[in-house]
């Protein structure tokens, strides 16, 4: 049978519930549409809908671990290198056995490939993310398999970008076009609501006692129950939330506020476990060291290193990664709920891995030093470093050299331009509409076929 998308479905109900959705609207619109359910429970909900279903693990044989001659096999057939890398980030994220998730890795690869050659895929659609069934999809294609379309995160409140690149939006120019009066006038208008509005893109996180994370608990230990093939260990689950609840009681003491009229250069924090890191920046992994090296070696004299946790996240750095922080010289470790956009107003510069606090600073016509791979760099607005090692004369270049008006105005539209209005994880008519219409137009673009009234849409 043709599909012209194939959909992994992860484990949350949430996943299950919103691509259940989506999956009907594309089939409204005249696309075969198959979704690969990574457990039991989401085959079996699917199912009621859906007479494309599969189920992931099929066959797979947890106790039987994957040979070396098989894992080298897959590292040659798809370029890997290292089979360990390939799921470190399933790994960091979930702490199950490097060893455990290559053999799973195998069984993924395998089941993919007896899939294609039993059917043939338009496009896989993904979110960006360290799962290994998304890591093995992407490199499939990257092996001449469908191509991989990734639903990333777009800092544009309201839009998503699809692209086949992981560290990149395939749909900007590689030099953003002149503006005529119309497009700079939306643009300036553009900065002007971002600026004002200053809008976070994520509440501060919860504390982990909350009544539904025990509900939650209680459902992913009667998916256990039944035996489900899940990535993750509930038990690694369990004391993870234990840690978070008492981070949220110690970590605070570390905080400050920001000091009025200091001077000083605005570092973001990323999530260690978050793809921003294990798959755009792994080298990166340890940002308490980046943030010592920053202090030591490439701050002006005269100003500090604020350095923010995510709002998001804020339990989910280590008490020790606190204290090492807050000890470092000239740095101010900043209570996670002040709002990034006043921070940035104030900031000299922003030196960021792959954070949306980098997108957002071009809003305020900031100096902005790069270090990671991610969508806005590489078009002249921001200072981008290839080598930790320059990082003093980076920080110096941009000081000096402000990225030029109109250059960020090309680039803000033409980011605008290359996303859609979409929301991952809405279920509200509209949306889906928006997002089911956004990936049959992205395959336009791509000039890959798929069926139906699909075939004209624009």
């Amino acid at each position: 049978m043709h599909f012209d998308f194939v959909i992994p479905v992860l484990y949350s109900p949430e996943d299950i519930s919103f691509y259940d959705a989506l999956a009907a609207r594309l089939e409204q619109h005249g696309c075969a549409v198959g979704l690969l359910a990574l457990t039991r429970d989401g085959e079996r909900a699917l199912r009621k809908t859906h007479p494309h279903v599969f189920y992931l693990y099929e066959g797979f044989e947890g106790s039987r671990p994957a040979s070396p001659a098989e894992m080298t096999a897959v590292e040659k057939r798809y370029r890997l290198g290292s089979l360990g890398d390939h799921v470190y980030p399933e790994h960091k994220y979930w702490a199950r056995p490097i060893a455990e998730l290559s053999t799973r890795a195998v069984h993924v690869f395998r089941y993919l490939e007896t899939f294609l050659a039993e059917h043939t895929v338009s496009l896989f659609v993904n979110n960006i993310g360290g799962e290994i069934i998304r890591r093995c999809m992407a490199r499939i294609a990257e092996a001449g398999g469908p191509k991989n379309l990734i639903v990333d995160f777009a800092p544009l409140h309201g839009r998503i970008a699809l692209t086949t690149l992981e560290t990149g939006w395939d749909d900007l120019p590689a030099r953003p076009p002149a503006l005529s009066p119309a497009e700079r006038q939306f643009t300036e208008e553009l900065c002007g609501r971002v600026t004002n509005d200053q809008k976070m893109f994520c509440a501060p996180s919860k504390l982990g006692l909350r009544p539904q994370n025990f509900l939650r608990a209680l459902q992913w230990a009667r998916v256990l129950f039944l035996d489900e093939q899940i990535d993750f260990s509930l038990s690694h689950m369990y004391y993870e939330r234990v840690e978070r609840v008492v981070r949220r009681g110690i970590n605070p003491r570390f905080y400050e506020q920001p000091v009025p009229g200091e001077r000083y250069l605005f570092f973001p924090l990323h999530l260690a476990i978050d793809s921003a890191i294990t798959l755009r920046a792994p080298q990166f992994q340890r940002q308490e060291n980046l943030v010592e090296y920053i202090a030591e070696r490439a701050l002006p004299s005269g100003t500090k290193l604020y350095v923010k946790p995510h709002v998001g996240a804020r339990d989910a750095y280590s008490i020790p990664m606190m204290i090492k922080l807050a000890r470092i010289p000239n740095v101010r470790l900043i209570e996670p709920t002040v709002n990034s956009h006043a921070l940035i107003r104030g900031a000299e510069a922003m030196v960021v891995i792959n954070s949306t606090v980098g997108f957002e600073s071009l809003f305020y016509g900031k100096p902005v030093v790069v270090l990671g791979r991610v969508f806005y760099r590489g078009f002249g607005v921001t200072t981008d470093l290839e080598n930790l090692a320059d990082l003093r004369r980076a920080v110096a270049q941009a000081l000096d050299n402000p990225p030029d008006r109109e250059a960020i105005l090309r680039f803000l539209h033409a980011c605008y331009l290359a996303t859609s209005p979409g929301i991952f994880s809405n279920k509200t008519d509209q949306n889906l509409e928006n997002v089911s219409r956004a990936l049959i137009a992205k395959a336009a673009r791509l000039r890959v076929p798929i069926g139906g009234q699909a075939t004209s849409a624009s």
